[in-house]
């Protein structure tokens, strides 16, 4: 009996059974979807293990090094942005093992702001950074269940999935996480951190032609990410 994915929304299934089935037939353009779709995800997983935005980078690119190279394998047990975040997980802990903790800036996350009033522009950067250097600040397991819950929008039942928790766990992170930054901030942290967080622009488009570099395949027009 075939297999089917789980997951939340079935237009989301359905486009991953899509990508999928277009990775395993070698489609040039599955290859590029499947990054645009899910890299600022995986960028957002690796850096709440990292705190460093070049080598979020790399996993990112690593990541999908991985999951392409290893397509056939995937069993759909789970859905396919459960997979690769998992993939993505690995590999920052790899890299984190035995690192020391580094100081993250955040201002070049963004990009500028449309005022063109100097002095808004540097409150906003201001204000970025210490989100998410707030973020950055937070124990490593209240920090990913965070950043999968409210940055990325991920379900409680696909974060519990990605990170092999359960979802009362998930719940129970998420409201200690909330605690702590309102805490420090003085009022709710919310989308102003999904701002810090963001990966799309040039960062996404050099990330996709790296891969698809890496892998052999000619580059294909796609929307951004």
């Amino acid at each position: 009996m075939q297999q089917t994915f789980k997951t939340a929304g079935v237009a989301g299934a359905d486009a991953d059974v899509t990508i999928v089935e277009g990775l395993i037939a070698g489609d040039p353009e599955s290859f590029s979807r499947a990054m645009r779709r899910y890299n600022q995800r995986l960028f957002r997983v690796a850096r709440g293990v990292l705190y460093d935005d070049a080598e979020a980078e790399d996993v990112v690119q690593e990541t999908w090094l991985k999951a392409f190279r290893s397509i056939g394998r995937f069993e759909r047990r789970s859905t396919f942005a459960t997979w690769i975040s998992r993939i993505a997980l690995y590999e920052a802990w790899s890299r984190a093992r035995g690192r020391t903790r580094r100081a993250l800036t955040i201002r070049d996350l963004d990009p500028p702001p449309a005022s063109d009033d100097p002095e808004a522009i540097a409150f906003g950067r201001e204000v970025r950074e210490h989100l998410g250097l707030c973020v950055d600040e937070l124990p490593e397991r209240y920090r990913l269940v965070y950043v999968l819950r409210e940055i990325d929008g991920s379900s409680t039942e696909e974060t519990a999935t990605s990170l092999g928790i359960s979802a009362p766990t998930v719940k129970v992170r998420l409201h200690r996480a909330r605690a702590m930054l309102r805490r420090r901030l003085g009022r709710d942290a919310g989308e102003t951190e999904a701002r810090a967080y963001r990966f799309g622009g040039q960062r996404c488009d050099r990330t996709v032609a790296a891969v698809l570099g890496c892998l052999g395949v000619p580059p294909r027009a796609a929307p951004g990410c």
